[in-house]
């Protein structure tokens, strides 16, 4: 079976590195899946949100893109998990920018949690601070 319906990306080095079913598939059919967005002179990381129908993706919806896209297509990482209620997933480094991985400023190298919708929980530790992405 071919897979309809699946957005373009950006595949120098990685394309899908998590596909994710939602808790509920069977009722709502969601599906998340990370992949590489932006082109080829910069990418990040992207979640979307899509239902699946028969054989095709439909009302696909970007819920999360990683901040910053860079020059080289390397280390995205990406691992996706539902628990009560929200979707947790790690960042990679982008090799280059590891040392990124210490700064609030950004999403590199660090776990980030939302709700299933790309909303962000009020609770998470740094969204009060004012430098930092409220994701993390």
């Amino acid at each position: 079976m071919v897979l309809k319906g699946v957005p373009a990306s950006f595949a120098q080095d990685s394309w899908a590195l998590d596909i994710l079913s939602h808790p509920a598939f069977s009722f709502n059919g969601l599906v998340y899946f990370a992949h590489t967005t932006d082109d080829t002179i910069k990418s990040t990381r992207s979640i979307e949100k899509a239902r699946l129908e028969g054989d095709s993706l439909i009302k696909i919806k970007t819920i999360f893109s990683a901040v910053p896209s860079y020059k080289e297509a390397n280390h995205y990482g990406t691992r996706m998990v539902f628990q009560k209620g929200y979707l947790y997933f790690g960042m990679g480094d982008r090799y280059d920018l590891r040392d990124s991985a210490q700064s609030l400023s950004n999403h590199l190298g660090k776990m980030i949690r939302i709700f299933e919708d790309g909303r962000v929980p009020r609770d998470n530790p740094f969204v009060s601070t004012k430098t930092a992405k409220p994701e993390i």
